[in-house]
């Protein structure tokens, strides 16, 4: 099971300028951050009984992944945040290649629409399936939402398993390349800055 590319290096930093850690970084919960990291990339799926179909049972895998993924994207937003910004101002990026791939699973992003309690999520999810945007994150916290609160189904607005697997790996894939991203450049950063 990996941990983020850098974990190694940020280990390291932190063996030698533990007392000089910035502010902004909760060495804790960059713990807990690279453990969530390592759940989520090494995950490969989950072990039920009393299902007679695999492809549901890799269905509901693929969107565990995605929520596992998710929360490893939240904590390390917690662990190195310096200022209240919300996790779509920080993380939230234009992405028309993945945008375009998620657009063609129509029942599934209204399906989420639907789903969602939060007026400005729905509206953002709205805005991204009306292609007046192309910020993922948006589509991966309505499948959060939707997950968390027991309303996602691998058979949601009559898909079938597959394509939910499909839809769930572009996200899941998408966050934590993400959060590996992010934190390599924060281990950069502090590299670059050491007091060695």
């Amino acid at each position: 099971m990996p941990f983020p590319s850098q974990w190694k290096q940020f280990c390291e930093w932190n063996k030698i300028n533990n007392k000089n850690i910035p502010d902004y970084i909760n060495l804790s919960e960059i713990n807990r951050f690279a453990a969530r990291y390592r759940l989520a990339s090494g995950f490969k799926g989950l072990d039920v009984e009393g299902f007679r179909q695999e492809s549901t049972v890799n269905g509901y895998s693929a969107t565990f992944k995605v929520f596992l993924a998710y929360t490893a994207l939240e904590q390390l937003h917690k662990a190195t945040r310096s200022n209240p910004q919300h996790l779509h101002e920080r993380f939230g990026e234009s992405q028309p290649i993945l945008a375009a791939k998620l657009r063609d699973f129509s029942n599934i992003l209204n399906f989420l629409r639907e789903q969602l309690a939060s007026e400005k999520l729905k509206k953002e999810l709205q805005n991204f399936i009306d292609e007046k945007h192309d910020v993922c994150l948006y589509v991966a916290t309505g499948l959060r939402h939707a997950f968390s609160h027991g309303f996602m189904s691998v058979h949601a607005n009559n898909t079938t398993p597959q394509q939910t697997i499909e839809f769930c790996e572009v996200l899941s894939t998408m966050l934590l390349e993400l959060a590996n991203r992010e934190f390599s450049e924060i281990t950069d950063s502090l590299c670059e800055n050491s007091v060695e």
